[in-house]
């Protein structure tokens, strides 16, 4: 049985209506264009930007992440992460997921460094003991200005509590280039490079996840297996079996048809908010584009959002249901949780008019929340699809991972955008040096 099952009903034509909803005709052609983005993946090399393919079989990463781990092993408490963007959303997506599942009592905590807010950047490393904190500066160029200015702080704080960096300190980057590269040279860090071809956002099972998520005690192997066993059962399957591609078909028609500008990340599990600031990096900045693939000027796009349930059913659900119907709702459904949570039956639900909790488990109350706003939308002509995984472990992760980058590549494909570049990202960051650099 395949690690995530799909199911797109609810936002077919013949159930939410044409006006919303992708005709046949529309998603077998996206479909069959589809199919040959499909060729171009599995004619890949390793300079191509499809590498973020290849990375779950990179095991020299993975035997360098394992001997690192090894070698620091009961020497620290904290994981401190420097970087910003595709640098470290993912650190934090993995042991968001997987840190309620981990039953190790002294798992080493997770601090990040990932803005240049002053007091956000003190707050993390209030509480914490430098002689007890392994940190990681992550930057694919090497030379993020904000990653610089926070590896300062972090190099001063160590040096204040007499820590030798080599000890402390470790740098992802590019293989070659870049200040990162040349610091760990000239102060004798380790350095893990991250492929070249790999772009940030893209890079969640490369060193930049794996590192991070390796000496907080995650399941790396366990992640790789996934994506990868994801990777093969959708590349090999048949364009309507290709879970990634119809999910890219649907939000690609429903766009350029139907007008669903916003995209809604949805997840039944709270484990998972972490992952949808994640989705919303990878969908934004691929998919946002101010040209076509051949440089003709067009403005493309689908805004990310992310709607934790049932969280978020108490602050969001009145305009999804009634305001303006310009979104594609993608639910994320966790079928077993580690704990059931029975509730105690000696309690007085009848009283709270709420007779139908006895006898229930927090389980059940979250399943039947996902389908009754699920049905909810779809009687409101509210598109919506669902992802099912049995349980939210390190394997089902990483299939996650690689099923929503699989999904993006695709999407930029059918509405004919580069996935792998930023070009307005990279004139604020021109604009940002040239403020900084007037008196």
């Amino acid at each position: 049985m395949s690690l995530i099952r799909y199911n797109h009903r609810n936002a077919l034509a013949d159930v939410v209506g044409s006006a919303h909803g992708i005709t046949t005709a529309a998603l077998t052609d996206m479909l069959e264009r589809g199919a040959r983005c499909t060729k171009g993946m599995l004619k890949r090399s390793a300079s191509t930007p499809f590498a973020f393919l290849d990375l779950p079989d990179d095991d020299k990463t993975l035997t360098a992440v394992h001997a690192l781990v090894e070698q620091r092993k009961g020497t620290y408490d904290t994981v401190l992460v420097i970087g910003m963007g595709g640098s470290s959303l993912s650190a934090l997506a993995t042991d968001g997921a997987l840190r309620i599942n981990q039953r190790a009592e002294r798992q080493p905590k997770l601090r990040m460094i990932d803005t240049t807010d002053p007091d956000a950047v003190s707050g993390a490393l209030m509480g914490i003991d430098a002689q007890r904190t392994l940190a990681i500066a992550i930057s694919k160029s090497g030379d993020t200005l904000e990653t610089v200015a926070a590896l300062a702080l972090v190099c001063q704080w160590f040096e204040e509590a007499k820590c030798k960096l080599p000890r402390h300190l470790f740098v992802v980057s590019n293989p070659e280039g870049g200040f990162l590269n040349s610091f760990a040279s000239r102060h004798g860090l380790i350095r893990v490079a991250m492929p070249k071809a790999v772009g940030g956002r893209f890079s969640a099972l490369s060193a930049v996840g794996l590192l991070p998520a390796g000496l907080l005690g995650h399941d790396i192997d366990g992640l790789l297996a996934g994506a990868a066993e994801l990777r093969d059962e959708m590349l090999k399957s048949s364009p309507s079996a290709n879970a990634p591609l119809m999910n890219a078909a649907i939000h690609a028609a429903l766009l350029r048809d139907c007008g669903k500008s916003v995209s809604v990340f949805m997840p039944y599990a709270s484990a998972l908010r972490s992952l949808g600031a994640w989705y919303i990096q990878l969908w934004a900045e691929s998919l946002g584009k101010g040209r076509d693939a051949g440089g003709r000027p067009r403005a493309c796009g689908q805004t990310p959002v992310l709607a934790l349930g049932p969280e978020f059913q108490h602050s969001q659900l009145q305009l999804f249901l009634e305001g303006p119907n310009d979104k594609l709702f993608t639910m994320i459904e966790i079928e077993r949780f580690r704990h059931a949570l029975p509730l105690p039956a000696d309690f007085p639900y009848a009283d709270a008019g709420a007779p139908i909790l006895a006898g229930k488990e927090m389980g059940s109350i979250i399943a039947a929340q996902l389908r009754g706003t699920e049905q909810a939308l779809t009687e409101q002509g509210r598109p919506n699809v669902r992802l099912t995984v049995e349980r939210l472990d390190a394997k089902t992760l990483g299939a996650l991972y690689m099923f929503f980058e699989l999904q993006t590549a695709y999407a930029a494909h059918l509405l004919d955008v580069n996935a792998f570049d930023q070009p307005a990202v990279e004139r604020g960051k021109a604009l940002t040096r040239e403020i900084l650099d007037k008196p």
